[in-house]
């Protein structure tokens, strides 16, 4: 069993244009922005941020209660738009301009740590909550026209500050096709695996010389220091701890091809 020390990362076959991916000084109608706010940021929200927040949902942000709700969330508006004659903005990428809003302090990053990675493997970036007091004191929103966040109030990217917001299909995320044997229950890693594309498995196969068939596993979880929890002959399956799988996710993401926010 080999460890997963410089995982073979490859992007999806290049993208066509789609609603977003990097900003500068770009702007968009607030009903096209989707995001899932943490509650970590409830603790930190002023009453000027509070009052942006609550108009922009006045002029038709959508908020959801987790970030796996963004897809659906976006498929439903997708839907809708193009019932009422709007086209799908991009043929491979879920219509909208997702991303989470976390309060992006010292004191709440370990609480928010786990909705970074989760954001980051579905393709989006994490928003602080400088961004809604940028907004407040430039007055750079409204009704109609809303400022979309800056590089300096990303969290986590260190790919040159690129906006991300187009979700990324289960095909086109970085565990994509990949099986991974988790013996114990581990709620909050099956989550993030599933987030990034793969599936979780209670089953080892029997040993064997051959590498693993499609049904077999690609990848062991073993929890973080815990180098050989189990022994296998299978030459091609990896061990994948958290903090690789978290490297994974935040490498995967800047192979991306940077696509413009239309308008």
């Amino acid at each position: 069993m080999s460890e997963a020390t410089s995982p073979n990362l490859t992007a999806p076959e290049k993208t066509q244009t789609g609603p977003c991916d990097e900003v500068s000084s770009k702007r968009v109608h607030p009903s096209v922005i989707l995001m899932y706010v943490s509650p970590t940021v409830g603790e930190r929200l002023g009453k000027d941020a509070l009052h942006v927040l609550r108009n922009l949902t006045k002029s038709g942000t959508t908020l959801v209660d987790s970030p796996q709700k963004l897809q659906g969330a976006s498929q439903r508006i997708m839907s809708a738009k193009e019932q009422y004659g709007v086209p799908q903005q991009c043929g491979k990428h879920l219509w909208g301009i997702c991303f989470v809003l976390v309060s992006g302090t010292a004191e709440h990053y370990a609480r928010e740590v786990r909705i970074i990675d989760e954001a980051h493997a579905i393709g989006i970036s994490a928003v602080s909550l400088k961004w809604l007091e940028r907004l407040h004191n430039e007055g750079s929103w409204n009704a109609s026209s809303v400022s979309l966040p800056y590089p300096e109030e990303l969290m986590d990217q260190n790919d040159g500050g690129v906006f991300r917001c187009s979700l990324l299909r289960e095909a086109e995320r970085t565990l994509r096709q990949h099986l991974v044997y988790i013996p114990i229950a581990d709620p909050d890693i099956e989550n993030l695996i599933e987030l990034s594309g793969g599936k979780v498995t209670r089953t080892l196969p029997p040993n064997k010389q051959n590498c693993p068939g499609p049904s077999d596993p690609h990848w062991i979880y073993v929890k973080d220091g815990n180098q050989n929890p189990l022994r296998t002959s299978h030459p091609s399956i990896k061990t994948l701890s958290l903090e690789r799988l978290r490297k994974r996710i935040h490498s995967y993401l800047r192979l991306f091809h940077h696509r413009s926010v239309p308008g």
